[in-house]
């Protein structure tokens, strides 16, 4: 897997919330900021060693050696894929997240749901910085409209529709509906490891394209300008709105 470390789930994972509250108790923390608490503590012991000096031998040579054992030597980014509920666990992903990001159909009954959800967040939320110092949601939050039925207006309607009453909320690129990713799936591949038939390049090249657009949009989300953009989010707007 290259840089990427994997923590998968398992059928553990269903004790997550009376683990995290006793954990809270021991430590004597607030039961939602577990998980933040135990992230800042690995960020404090493991944070990157290295300075750009250092990458530089006595010959003014780049040492890539040096620049390979850095990069194990912390994280740039931790992802936390979360089920759509609101338990403890899910109330520890959202304290200890710099952004959240929520992928959204856009059907009536599910947008329904998320305005629900939203509101019961907000009320946890509201309470959480009454009774403690924890700072929440110091990044970009939201919305990625995933699953779009791009041949149905009606999908893209809703996805214009949305933005134009909030766009800091409301992201312009989206995953279209795609048979290409349970033919991926199918067999255990990601869709850039997928080798198509060739009945299926088309489809499957169009999703990749989408997905090089919706990656672009999240590393904006979380980096902004710190990182320079590929185009390829610019490239899917400019195709789908400016047309």
């Amino acid at each position: 897997m290259g840089r990427i470390r994997l923590i998968p789930g398992g059928s553990d994972i269903q004790n997550g919330d009376i683990s995290l509250f006793l954990l809270a108790q021991r430590a004597q923390v607030p039961v939602h900021s577990v998980l933040k608490n135990a992230i800042e503590r690995w960020d404090d012991d493991y944070g990157p060693k290295t300075r750009f000096a250092d990458l530089r031998r006595a010959d003014g040579s780049f040492d890539v050696d040096r620049y390979t054992a850095a990069l194990r030597e912390t994280v740039d980014v931790i992802v936390i894929d979360q089920q759509p509920s609101l338990t403890l666990m899910q109330l520890n992903g959202l304290v200890a997240a710099t952004s959240v990001i929520v992928p959204q159909t856009m059907k009536g009954f599910d947008l329904s749901t998320l305005s629900t959800y939203s509101q019961n967040i907000a009320e946890y939320l509201d309470y959480i910085e009454e009774t403690s110092a924890d700072a929440i949601g110091i990044g970009r939050h939201v919305v990625l409209p995933t699953i779009v039925q791009e041949a149905n207006d009606k999908d893209v309607d809703q996805i214009v529709d949305l933005y134009q009453r909030a766009p800091e909320l409301f992201l312009q690129v989206w995953y279209p509906r795609s048979d290409a990713v349970a033919n991926a799936a199918e067999e255990y591949k990601s869709i850039y490891e997928y080798d198509p038939p060739r009945s299926r390049r088309a489809s499957t090249k169009t999703f990749i394209d989408s997905a090089n657009a919706v990656n672009d949009a999240l590393v904006d989300v979380v980096w902004g300008s710190a990182l320079p953009s590929r185009g390829y989010a610019r490239d899917f707007i400019k195709a789908r709105w400016e047309e």
